[in-house]
């Protein structure tokens, strides 16, 4: 801080002390000082009332046992004379009673509960008069058996029934609990037995696998209320786990999970096959995790997520170098090689530049999810629809502002008049942009709601609302930003699957047909759920909308295409190839920015991975054949379109393909055969030499190709596996690999719902073994 002295020149001043946090913490302890004070005044209050109530109850019994008496000694006197008689008849009786007080024992019916219900004192001979009160007044009615006591204290006090009936349940259960051996009961203490130590354990093992597997505080066995439930089921024969205990559990479930992981990484070491991974970095509230997730297909043919690494990353900078220097301890503490290039067969990560600089060593991977996400935001922001978006992000913060008859009411009641669906405008997500499509969807399917609400409600809405409405070339435009972003969000939705299918295969075939529908001469198609499909030629849309998605396929072209390591792609093309639905590489027929060679290229490249790394005992065979195709990849290693697109050579194509008509799919549960145009094929693939000795590969590819884009894969390669063993052993490699690195982020959603202000902001170690717990222990 800088002052001035009296001379005006400029001197430094120290900084205030930072004092903020003593401040808050006094603050707190004086807000709990007063509520506690009110609270023992509320209490006191509370006792004043309950003693002044008691005393004019008692009061009113006293005075209505006197009056009782006083009838009674009348018509003891009167009894022999006939009006005396009459008169005692006549007399109201109006009964009450002390409250601990029975009268007389006589015989076994005074041992009935019912009995503290009522007196005898001032009532007639062989009656009783309830000392309960009812709504306010005192009962006071006279009862004369026993059975009509316990009728009545049912019927006209059922809840002082419900708790005698609760008290006498509990006592005979007491009172049984021990027997002889003659089936006599025994009326003694019983004994309560604690669980054994090994039950016990048990048990507290299963307390912290179930707060970490399902995201809660780990200090939830120490509330009252949960440790109320098991003394009433267990007697106090076991009593629920500390924090403290809880996170001992924590630890050695955490240790059991890095353990199956080094057993699964060692079983991949025997088998010849290498684990694929991917990472990410989260942050919250200064706490940092560096995440890895490692895949593997396993001897069913299922698709395994384990937790690599959540290490703690707090506390240095973020650095390429760093990431490099914690990825490899962690593949080390995992059972891999500290060598990360030679015991990962794949990396996927996103395109952050500490993760490129980090991963790059190793061959890594682009998300493809973040990397479509970084081409549509290109298309969001284009001077055609981000004017768009800023009126619709004003008019839902106006909805969510104004909830009142002229604001999110007032919609509601214009959704029901429109016959549309009554939900609420749909927030953004800064983050994904599939918040901004969603949106936009919305603004669509209540588009009339939405007009109907600018004619009856537009102008007392206020000016936030009336700045941001929208006009007629803004819905149009809305239309078909929709139309051009539904089928990239139906892709992401399925490429976000990391275990359910393979998606490294579908890379290729599933983003080239998005780059299809973006070239300047594609038609618009409008397919939406509930309403008839139809399309826009180029000319027929709007001029805005068409220049965004020209931008956006330029960028998919320079990602995909132009800019594609080629490494990456090989690994794609190898896996593409090895699905039963690609294996023709027909889908890049008839496109115009991919070169034709790019399909004898992938063939190539998929015998030289076969030949030389899965295919070993023919290993012979290639020494004796040298003139073979194999041997012919020298100098044509690299692929056609890196940074060669138009250089294709038009004798290296195959015979063309026949295109079946465009499936149009209404929006539901996202299918591959939804996101994909598929195209027959007039020739599976180029004639191949004659082996003389028995090929796998070459035995699939010649057989015919499957036309089922939905299959399950991996159930198709599960049947194959006993006629092609060394091939299946190679399909288990690629299409273990992520697409994207979607596994990673919902880990670290996990981690999010661990560390909420519910479970007190968790540390990063404690994050790290519940992660683990969570994960990896079964």
């Amino acid at each position: 801080m800088v002052g001035t002295n009296r001379s005006g020149k400029r001197k430094a001043t120290a900084k205030p002390p930072a004092v903020l946090p003593d401040m808050i913490v006094e603050f707190k302890e004086r807000e709990k000082i007063r509520l506690e004070m009110l609270e023992k005044a509320a209490e006191e209050k509370r006792l004043e009332k309950q003693a002044a109530k008691d005393a004019h109850e008692k009061a009113l019994a006293d005075e209505a046992a006197a009056r009782r008496q006083t009838a009674k000694e009348t018509q003891t006197g009167a009894s022999g004379n006939p009006m005396g008689r009459a008169a005692a008849t006549a007399a109201t009786v109006v009964v009450d009673v002390d409250a601990g007080t029975r009268g007389p024992s006589k015989g076994s019916r005074r041992s009935s509960p019912w009995w503290k219900f009522f007196t005898e004192k001032g009532s007639e001979d062989g009656h009783a008069n309830c000392i309960l009160h009812k709504a306010g007044a005192l009962c006071d009615e006279s009862i004369k058996c026993t059975t009509g006591l316990r009728n009545h204290i049912m019927y006209v006090h059922p809840e002082e029934f419900v708790r005698v009936q609760s008290e006498l349940k509990m006592k005979e259960e007491s009172e049984n609990k021990l027997k002889t051996d003659a089936g006599q009961q025994k009326v003694v203490q019983a004994q309560v037995q604690s669980v054994p130590a090994k039950i016990r354990d048990k048990l507290h093992l299963a307390h912290s696998r179930w707060l970490v597997k399902n995201k809660r505080p780990l200090s939830l066995p120490e509330d009252k209320e949960y440790r109320d439930i098991w003394e009433l089921a267990m007697h106090g024969a076991y009593v629920p786990p500390d924090a403290t205990t809880v996170r001992s559990g924590v630890l050695k479930l955490s240790a059991e999970g890095l353990q199956k992981l080094r057993q699964v990484n060692t079983e991949l070491r025997d088998q010849g096959l290498k684990a694929t991974i991917a990472g990410d970095i989260w942050s919250d509230r200064g706490v940092s995790l560096f995440g890895i997730v490692q895949y593997h297909i396993d001897y069913e043919w299922n698709i395994v997520e384990l937790l690599t690494a959540a290490t703690p990353f707090s506390d240095e900078r973020h650095t390429g170098d760093a990431i490099d220097k914690k990825t490899a301890e962690a593949c080390s503490l995992a059972g891999l090689s500290y060598d990360v290039f030679s015991s990962v067969f794949f990396a996927v990560s996103d395109n952050g530049a500490n993760m490129v600089k980090g991963w790059d060593g190793f061959g890594r991977a682009p998300c493809c999810v973040h990397t479509v996400q970084l081409s549509v935001k290109l298309f969001l922001s284009h001077t055609a629809i981000a004017p768009l978006r800023v009126k619709q992000k004003g008019i839902v913060t106006h909805f969510s502002q104004s909830t009142g008859v002229d604001g999110l009411q007032a919609l509601k009641a214009t959704q029901k008049k429109c016959l549309l669906p009554v939900h609420h405008p749909v927030r953004d997500n800064d983050t994904r942009w599939s918040g901004s499509y969603d949106q936009m969807e919305f603004f669509r399917i209540q588009q009339r709601a939405i007009q109907l609400y600018d004619v009856e409600h537009a102008r007392k809405a206020g000016d936030v609302y009336r700045l941001h409405q929208l006009d007629l070339e803004d819905w149009l435009i809305n239309v078909q930003a929709v139309a051009v972003l539904q089928p990239v969000a139906d892709w992401t939705q399925h490429m976000q699957g990391t275990k359910s299918y393979a998606t490294l295969p579908l890379i290729l075939p599933t983003i080239y047909n998005l780059m299809e529908s973006m070239t300047a001469d594609a038609n618009l198609v409008l397919a939406f759920q509930g309403e008839r499909p139809y399309e826009l030629q180029p000319d027929e849309m709007h001029a805005g909308v068409l220049a965004a998605r020209t931008l956006m396929f330029q960028d998919f072209k320079c990602r995909w295409i132009d800019n594609l390591k080629d490494d990456a792609k090989r690994v794609y093309a190898i896996s593409t190839l090895l699905h039963p639905c690609f294996k023709s590489y027909s889908f890049i027929e008839d496109l115009s920015f991919i070169p034709a060679a790019d399909k004898r290229w992938a063939l190539k490249e998929l015998r030289t991975e076969w030949q030389f790394s899965w295919n070993i005992d023919s290993d012979k065979q290639v020494e004796d054949e040298p003139n073979k195709e194999v041997v012919e990849l020298d100098g044509e290693e690299a692929s056609p379109t890196a940074g060669t697109a138009a250089q294709a050579t038009p004798g290296e194509d195959m015979a063309p393909a026949t295109s079946s008509p465009q499936l149009i799919k209404k929006k539901g549960k996202v299918t591959l055969g939804g996101l994909l145009v598929k195209k027959k094929r007039a020739e599976l693939l180029p004639d191949e030499p004659t082996r003389p000795q028995r090929d796998e590969l070459e035995e699939y590819l010649n057989e015919e190709e499957e036309v089922d884009v939905d299959m399950d894969v991996l159930k198709w390669w599960r049947g194959q596996e006993s006629r092609w063993p060394k091939l299946s052993k190679m399909v288990k490699q690629y299409f273990a690999s992520p697409a994207s690195s979607a596994g990673v982020e919902r880990v670290f959603s996990a981690a999010g719902k661990m560390h909420d202000d519910l479970k007190k902001a968790a540390k990063d170690s404690t994050l790290q073994h519940s992660l683990f717990a969570a994960t990896n222990a079964d």
